[in-house]
């Protein structure tokens, strides 16, 4: 009987089989986990870069509505200082310098002080109510607000500022004699205005006058007193007389933005100001969609503290990335994910790249429009704006106004106080000077002591109101440690567009003749006739 045969040895047939299917095992899990993650991470970056695009909007509209209201503010006090710097303004005056300024404001009104305290109250309430009627005419009344916004005669309380000048653009009911010392909202305003001599601004007030959707709103208030009694100011010394301005929350949140961008978010506005305490928003606006995500951002101005609460509209929510779970099934190979990481490091290392030649740029940019020592602009940004500024006028046919002007006998201030007296000078007078200046106005230094203020939309009289008026900036108070400073002033204008050198040097002739005629002066150089 033969031997049996040996058993086949299966071993190693057995572990290349087993080995086939561990590797497959692990290739198929190492690809199912590439893709299970990929997905995961897909979805998550799809989740951030929502929220991100929902946060820049929304950081985006709290920094515009902070513009907004800052603008408004910077508008009074650009209008406080034109008061206080002039002298028995009139209604034709004040109506001159503040019709630029009307935007979004709905009114600019002027309210003098009166005191109605004592036995006389009501003898000197109709003295006023007389005089102001020659000024501004027949309907003139001496009311006040409650409250509920209802109107009713003035009740004598002591100190009163009725409205006497007003400059609106759609506030047609608002009545001349309107006291902003009502009590309520506007009267608190005032004491805080008072208290601090500076701009404050109301709780939210129901406004007289406007269209219902623009009832609701804000009044800005300011103190004005004369340039010489500012600083000796005290809480007992009444002002003149306040300034104020009202502006309608809806206007102020929504007006400025286009519809598609207004029907994107959804809106509710806290004021957060301690004395004003509500938990509920002083305005809303859209339909927030349900989801999470919410944006919180806070400003403040005048005084006031805003929180704005910002949630995504299912507009918005349509129009932001969503999940995109195709893009999982192109992950199935290694390679597929090692070219997706380097093409990311690439463009991550590229962006940080322009990113970076981009803040450098703006860095030199900026280092190179700067007058280093006076911190205004220099004669080659000067240039640039001017080139600019004189296209736009013969584009938009406006006038264009240059304003030039010297330190007089600045050689002997450099020479009698020294050179660091003299840079101590020329940033004085820069500070004075921008003070004084209007939004729009730019203000650059050309060399040494020559300066030019460069004046769009602004006509040879109003160019030459403007020089007298940076004149008198100038020489109203002695300079420290140099004394008494003036300047001469040279003034030229011309109307839809001109030629740049011949401006510029009808400017300087303008100047010349300042300094020819006595200096501490502002002259005025004619356009050529035609």
């Amino acid at each position: 009987m033969p031997p049996a045969s040996p058993a086949p040895d299966t071993s190693s047939a057995f572990c290349t089989h087993r080995c086939q299917w561990v590797f497959s095992g692990l290739l198929l899990l190492l690809g199912l986990g590439l893709t299970v993650l990929i997905a995961t991470r897909l979805q998550d970056h799809d989740q951030l870069l929502a929220r991100t695009q929902f946060e820049h909007l929304a950081q985006a509209r709290l920094v515009r509505l902070h513009e907004r209201l800052d603008e408004r503010v910077r508008d009074l006090e650009s209008v406080r200082y034109f008061m206080e710097a002039s002298q028995d303004v009139d209604l034709h005056e004040f109506r001159h310098f503040t019709a630029p300024l009307l935007r979004d404001n709905l009114a600019l009104v002027w309210a003098p002080h009166l005191d109605l305290s004592g036995s006389d109250a009501g003898q000197r309430m109709e003295r006023f109510s007389a005089q102001a009627r020659v000024q501004v005419g027949s309907t003139f009344r001496l009311i006040e607000v409650d409250p509920l916004g209802n109107l009713k005669p003035l009740q004598p309380r002591g100190m009163h500022y009725p409205l006497l000048f007003v400059q609106n653009s759609k506030l047609a009911n608002l009545p001349l004699g309107l006291d902003l010392a009502s009590p309520g909202p506007r009267r608190e305003a005032m004491l805080r205005a008072l208290a601090s001599d500076q701009t404050r601004i109301s709780r939210s007030v129901r406004l007289v006058g406007p269209a219902p959707e623009d009832s609701q709103g804000l009044i800005l208030i300011t103190p004005v007193r004369p340039l010489h009694k500012r600083h000796a100011h005290t809480a007992d010394t009444p002002p003149e007389g306040m300034l104020a301005n009202g502006m309608s929350l809806r206007q102020w949140l929504e007006d400025s933005l286009g519809t598609p961008l207004r029907t994107q978010l959804a809106l509710e506005l806290y004021d957060l100001t301690e004395g004003h305490g509500s938990d509920a928003p002083i305005y809303r606006s859209g339909q927030a969609a349900d989801s999470p995500l919410h944006w919180q951002g806070r400003f403040s101005v005048g005084g006031n503290t805003y929180r704005l609460d910002v949630r995504p509209t299912p507009e918005l929510l349509g129009n932001l990335p969503q999940d995109s779970p195709w893009l999982a099934l192109l992950t199935g190979t290694l390679l597929s994910l090692l070219l997706a990481i380097l093409l990311w490091v690439l463009l991550s290392q590229r962006r940080r790249a322009l990113a970076l030649v981009a803040e450098r740029t703006a860095e030199l940019r900026a280092l190179s429009i700067t007058d280093p020592l006076t911190g205004i602009h220099n004669r080659r940004y000067f240039l640039e704006r001017f080139e600019a500024e004189l296209a736009r006028s013969q584009r938009e046919q406006r006038p264009l106004a240059l304003v030039m002007l010297d330190i007089d006998h600045f050689k002997r201030i450099n020479d009698g106080f020294g050179h660091d007296v003299g840079d101590l000078v020329l940033q004085e007078l820069c500070r004075r000077i921008a003070s004084r200046l209007r939004r729009g106005d730019e203000f650059c230094r050309l060399g040494g002591e020559e300066f030019v203020v460069l004046c769009p939309a602004t006509d040879a009289e109003q160019a030459a109101q403007l020089a007298e008026a940076l004149r008198e900036q100038v020489r109203s108070q002695p300079f420290p440690q140099a004394g008494a400073v003036t300047v001469s002033l040279g003034v030229a204008a011309c109307a839809g567009g001109g030629d740049g050198a011949t401006l510029l040097q009808r400017a300087d002739r303008a100047l010349y003749r300042a300094k020819a005629g006595g200096r501490d002066r502002a002259c005025l150089e004619a356009p050529p006739a035609p």
